[in-house]
């Protein structure tokens, strides 16, 4: 799925945070500090964003805080649509994302995390052709979490947001049981970047790929 005819009414979200030291990916920056975890999550950033731009897929960037507008684009470059959160929280945010591009005609729309470097645009399109065939996809987090969640205008679920705590081991799993009676794909399993021992990880399996040094 490679066309833009099979492309029509797609849209993808990506909850980011401007990459300010001390208010983003706190787990990470007790081991590394606040300084060394905001420029590991910049590149984070970049790296999915680069992904889905270099095949010219559908994005949305949702930013947080308010006013860091500037700041994020400095991040990732223009040329894509950016708009704020709103929400009190990030079931509210994605909810809010969620409700926004279907109202403003899109019929596929997916969100994503923004702490995920594996994610790809292999990913991405086949989470947006499963939605051709399937109610909804989930691509599930290794600590219990997910990194994308999707759905059709018709079979859209809110309570899947709203009425499950975000950030838990079992927030995938809950999830799931709240999309009940839908027809779910489920993507493959792939780590964010919340601890140390995630970034190890994730630096060992690139090492292991492309040659790289491994993290001191």
């Amino acid at each position: 799925m490679t066309s833009e005819e099979n492309l029509n009414g797609c849209m993808a979200f990506m909850v980011v945070k401007a990459p300010i030291p001390g208010q983003v990916k706190s787990r990470l920056a007790a081991s590394v500090g606040d300084e060394a975890a905001s420029e590991h999550y910049r590149a984070f950033v970049i790296k999915e964003v680069s992904a889905l731009r270099r095949d010219d897929l559908p994005l949305t960037i949702l930013y947080h805080p308010p006013g860091s507008e500037r700041a994020v684009i400095g991040m990732v470059g223009s040329g894509i649509i950016f708009k704020p959160q709103r929400g009190a929280d990030l079931g509210e945010r994605l909810l809010n994302g969620f409700l926004d591009l279907f109202e403003n005609g899109y019929d596929r729309v997916i969100a994503l995390s923004s702490d995920v470097p594996e994610l790809t645009s292999e990913i991405v399109l086949k989470a947006f052709g499963s939605l051709m065939e399937n109610d909804a996809v989930i691509g599930p987090c290794t600590d219990g979490g997910y990194y994308l969640l999707g759905f059709r205008t018709l079979s859209f679920r809110p309570e899947a947001l709203t009425g499950v705590p975000m950030g838990t081991d079992t927030t995938a799993s809950k999830t799931l049981s709240l999309l009940s009676g839908l027809k779910v794909h489920v993507l493959p399993t792939l780590s964010d970047m919340d601890t140390m021992e995630d970034l190890r990880g994730y630096i060992a399996r690139t090492t292991r790929s492309n040659g790289d040094n491994d993290v001191r």
